[in-house]
């Protein structure tokens, strides 16, 4: 997971899915374990946002066959790592979904108070990162934000995974992801990172 903070990448190491630890290029932020959560929960990052120069985490805990949220904590985080504030807090679609940074038809757009907005059309990703473009691929959005007149968004590269379908449901994997910073103002896309 990658987030702009203070001029500095915001990153996540997890530890077994019961621990993770957010930090910067230059230190640890913080470290937060499953001890909030039901006993020997495995936890996962939902949503990571930037609001009055603190960071808002939302962490929850899965569980079942179809990996159901079953709870969400958010914690604000100042910037020098101190936890300033947790709750529990009711989940949603709303709060976890990705939807600043979205796919409609075959543009990835993006979502302002003018309404949405083209962002790069998927055929010219597609052929600008030398990606295979067919019936196995597919692109999707893992999170975002917009800060001031820049957006930065996170895609991830997918491929059918035949042996993990189920039934007719097709299943995807990770094959590559992106991290990209889209001026608005002159409408310049940057790769930033790839791994």
């Amino acid at each position: 997971l990658l987030n702009i903070y203070n001029d500095d990448i915001v990153y996540l190491d997890n530890s077994n899915n019961t621990k993770l630890v957010i930090k910067t290029k230059n230190k640890t932020l913080i470290s937060i374990d499953n001890s909030d959560f039901q006993e020997g929960s495995s936890i996962n990052i939902e949503k990571l946002d930037i609001y009055n120069n603190n960071l808002e985490i939302y962490i929850g805990y899965r569980d079942g066959s179809a990996a159901s949220l079953q709870e969400l904590i958010k914690y604000t985080i100042d910037s020098d790592g101190k936890i300033i504030n947790k709750s529990k807090v009711s989940y949603n679609t709303e709060i976890i979904s990705n939807d600043t940074v979205f796919i409609k038809e075959d543009y990835i757009m993006y979502n302002t108070n003018n309404g949405d907005k083209k962002l790069i059309s998927l055929s010219d990703l597609y052929s600008k990162y030398s990606l295979v473009n067919g019936d196995n691929y597919n692109i999707s959005i893992y999170g975002s934000s917009i800060i001031e007149n820049d957006i930065y968004f996170i895609v991830d590269y997918n491929f059918h995974d035949v042996d993990s379908d189920i039934g007719n449901k097709a299943s995807y994997s990770r094959k590559k992801t992106f991290y990209f910073k889209y001026n608005i103002g002159n409408k310049s896309i940057i790769k930033m990172y790839e791994f």
